[in-house]
């Protein structure tokens, strides 16, 4: 959801059931709507979606002009890679960048999260704990700058990701799949 809750971005499977892949699967697609008093309104599917690959997993910025997302596009580094869109002086969104190598492996990263300059991903792709682990990385310029390991206790040898932390930096949420929940 944009900063200014009038905007929300999500992930489902395409609502179009002829659309199915070469290898006869649906993928997954990002939506945007207005929300206006509580409704959604102007629901749209963004135009870089494909019926042959995954788009899933948007953050959008602080500003609202940039879109962070995570896709098995071609032009990647393999699996799931993090990319960026953004938007035009027109309103409309432009065409996907990939972050690069200092972010994306032959792995998967997913579930981007962006605060300021900050920004947040799940990888099995860099040297981690074990499963998915959260990673940090200042942009600049769209530029990813070194990545850092988020350690314990955000990490362990399960899977963590979706990582979202407090404006004020001080408290976060994420997901795992740990034995204690």
């Amino acid at each position: 959801i944009s900063k200014d809750n009038k905007t929300i971005f999500f992930t489902r499977n395409s609502v179009n059931k002829k659309q199915k892949s070469l290898d006869g699967t649906q993928k997954l697609h990002i939506y945007q709507a207005d929300i206006v008093r509580e409704t959604i309104f102007s629901l749209m599917e963004l135009k870089f979606n494909s019926k042959e690959y995954n788009c899933a997993h948007p953050a959008i910025s602080d500003d609202g002009k940039t879109l962070y997302f995570a896709s098995d596009m071609g032009g990647g580094s393999g699996g799931m890679d993090i990319w960026y869109v953004k938007m035009g002086p027109d309103g409309s969104w432009g065409t996907p960048l990939n972050m690069g190598n200092k972010v994306n492996t032959p792995g998967n990263e997913l579930f981007p999260y962006i605060t300021g300059n900050l920004l947040y991903f799940a990888s099995n792709g860099h040297e981690g704990l074990g499963g998915l682990d959260v990673y940090e990385t200042k942009i600049k310029d769209y530029k990813a700058g070194k990545v850092y390991n988020m350690g314990k206790p955000v990490n362990s040898e399960h899977d963590d990701f979706a990582y979202y932390v407090s404006d004020s930096l001080k408290k976060g949420f994420l997901s795992s799949n740990r034995k204690t929940g």
